[in-house]
C-alpha cells in the first residue's frame, strides 16, 4: 500500500515538474519580444516628443524591458533649452552588457519623437507632434530587440553599450538638434569607446543606405568595414557605396571628439518630419536586416577596421 502511494505521489510529482517547465518556458516565450512586438508598443505610445506624458511613458517602457533583460542600466539627466516649450528635461539611457574585453563599442539610436510636423505643406499641421513611426521609434526597437539578444550571447567577446539618446530631434536650427549625444559624449568620462555605430531612420519600406557625409569623411575605414559586412557577407544591396547627405545627426559630437562612429540612415524617407510617419510607410523586414548586420558585428569583430 506504502509503495503504491508512493509511486503515486512520484507521478504526480513529475507531473508537477512537467507543468512548471512549460510554464516556465511559456513565461520566457512572452518575455522574449520580437522585433514587432517592440514596435507596436513604442509607436502606440507616439507621439512622445519631450515634455509630454507619453515621453515619460516610453521611458518607463525601455527601462523596464532593458530590465528584462538583464542590462545594466543607467539614467542621464539633462536639462535644455527646447525650442517649442522652454526648460525641458531629457533623459539619455544606458545599457550595459559585459564581454570577455575590456574593448567598448556602442550602438545608437534616438528615443524621442519630434514635437512639430514642420515638413507639411498645410500650415495647419505644421505644429502638430509627428508618431515619428520611423523616425525614433524603428531604430529604438531594433536595439531594444538587440538587447534581448545580447541577454542570451554566451560568448559576448567585448563590452556593448546601447545608447537611447533624448532631445536629437526638437531643434529648430542645427545648435538645437541632437543636445541628448551632445551631453553624453561631454560628460559621460566612464569608459573609452573603440567605435560605434547610429541607426536612424532604418525603418523605410524602400531601403536604401548610402554612406553619410560626416562618416566618410571622419571615419572612413569605420564606414568600409562596415559597408563591406553589409554587402559582402550579408548581401545587403540596398548599401551603396554612393556619398549621400551629411547628416547633422547623434554620430556628429562623437566624431568631433575623434571617437569612431558611423551613421547607418536612409534620409530619403519622403515622410520625414510629417503626420504620415506611421507604421504602415515602415517595413519590420528591413528593421530585421539591420538587426542583423548589428548582430553580425557584435559576433566578427574581426571584420571591423577603424579610423580616427
Amino acid at each position: 500500500m506504502n509503495y503504491f502511494i508512493s509511486k503515486r505521489k512520484n507521478k504526480i510529482r513529475r507531473l508537477s515538474f512537467f507543468f512548471l517547465g512549460i510554464m516556465a518556458i511559456t513565461i520566457n516565450f512572452i518575455y522574449a519580444g520580437t522585433l514587432e512586438n517592440y514596435f507596436d508598443e513604442l509607436v502606440d505610445k507616439s507621439p512622445h516628443p519631450p515634455g509630454s506624458k507619453n515621453h515619460l511613458l516610453v521611458k518607463k517602457y525601455l527601462k523596464k524591458q532593458l530590465k528584462k533583460n538583464n542590462a545594466v542600466i543607467e539614467e542621464q539627466l539633462f536639462q535644455y533649452d527646447n525650442p517649442y516649450i522652454g526648460l525641458t528635461n531629457g533623459y539619455n539611457i544606458i545599457a550595459f552588457y559585459r564581454g570577455n574585453s575590456d574593448e567598448n563599442i556602442v550602438f545608437c539610436s534616438h528615443w524621442d519623437t519630434r514635437p512639430a510636423a514642420d515638413k507639411e505643406k498645410n500650415p495647419n499641421l505644421k505644429k502638430k507632434p509627428i508618431v515619428g513611426a520611423n523616425d525614433g521609434n524603428s531604430s529604438t526597437a531594433v536595439l531594444l530587440k538587440l538587447s534581448e539578444y545580447l541577454n542570451n550571447l554566451n560568448n559576448l567577446k567585448h563590452n556593448v553599450y546601447l545608447l537611447f539618446f533624448d532631445a536629437e530631434d526638437s531643434g529648430k536650427r542645427s545648435k538645437d538638434y541632437c543636445l541628448g549625444s551632445k551631453y553624453f559624449v561631454n560628460n559621460y568620462n566612464k569608459i573609452k569607446i573603440k567605435y560605434g555605430i547610429l541607426i536612424d531612420m532604418i525603418g523605410d519600406k524602400n531601403l536604401v543606405i548610402e554612406r553619410e557625409g560626416f562618416s566618410d569623411l571622419y571615419a572612413s575605414k569605420l564606414t568600409d568595414s562596415i559597408w563591406r559586412v553589409a554587402k559582402e557577407e550579408l548581401g545587403y544591396s540596398f548599401f551603396k557605396d554612393k556619398v549621400g547627405y551629411y547628416v547633422m545627426d547623434d554620430h556628429y559630437y562623437f566624431l568631433k571628439k575623434n571617437i569612431p562612429v558611423v551613421n547607418i540612415i536612409d534620409f530619403d524617407y519622403k515622410h520625414w518630419h510629417k503626420l504620415s510617419d506611421t507604421k504602415e510607410n515602415c517595413s519590420v523586414n528591413n528593421m530585421k536586416k539591420i538587426l542583423n548586420l548589428l548582430k553580425y558585428i557584435v559576433n566578427n569583430p574581426e571584420k571591423i577596421k577603424i579610423s580616427k
